[in-house]
């Protein structure tokens, strides 16, 4: 007797919510009570509700680079809303990247110029590889462009790296040796 036979709760953006029992079932008093419940969105702003259902309609068949067209269309007065509209567009068009260029007001040849000139190469070719007249190039240039130092051996290298470790400690011991006897001539070693 305590609980509530029906009710609506309201809830962010227009959304409604409704509870009860049946008909027959309350009216009767019956144990084995039959209820409903309906979730419903009330619109709030009508004029919106018909734009909703076109771009449903446009998500559910594929077609937002059209909702895109139709939305630049109508912001014929606001230059900076009809390009944002078309910069979206240009995501669901299959040549849209090389059209956004000139979309945002840049020339994409000039680009692809100063990148050259820039770069001193056609910009991309780094990432497809050498080209052959530059394999042949390079296989020529790359003996004098190897030589980095003298050619040592292995015993050479491990001389090079033990004499540098050597004299590294030498100049360590000097330097500690100056500080403990105040560059005089007593013994650099404590007692």
């Amino acid at each position: 007797w305590y609980s509530k036979p029906c009710g609506v709760a309201f809830g962010f953006g227009g959304k409604m919510l409704a509870f009860g029992q049946k008909g027959a079932a309350a009216a009767v008093g019956a144990a084995d009570v039959s209820s409903f419940c309906h979730s419903l969105v009330v619109p709030n702003e009508p004029e919106i509700v018909s734009t909703a259902d076109r771009f449903e309609a446009w998500r559910g068949e594929r077609r937002l680079q059209e909702f895109c067209q139709e939305k630049t269309q109508r912001s014929a007065g606001h230059v900076d809303e009809g390009l944002m509209w078309n910069l979206l567009g240009l995501q669901f068009d299959d040549a849209g990247r090389t059209r956004l260029p000139a979309l945002l007001g840049f020339d994409q040849e000039r680009i692809e110029q100063e990148a050259e000139r820039y770069l001193g190469k056609k910009p991309g070719t780094t990432l497809m590889g050498p080209q052959p007249e530059e394999e042949k190039a390079a296989a020529s240039a790359a003996p004098a462009a190897r030589n980095l130092g003298p050619d040592l051996s292995e015993q050479g290298a491990d001389d090079f790296f033990k004499n540098l470790a050597e004299s590294t400690e030498q100049e360590r011991v000097a330097v500690e040796g100056a500080a403990a006897g105040g560059g005089g001539g007593g013994c650099p070693l404590p007692l």
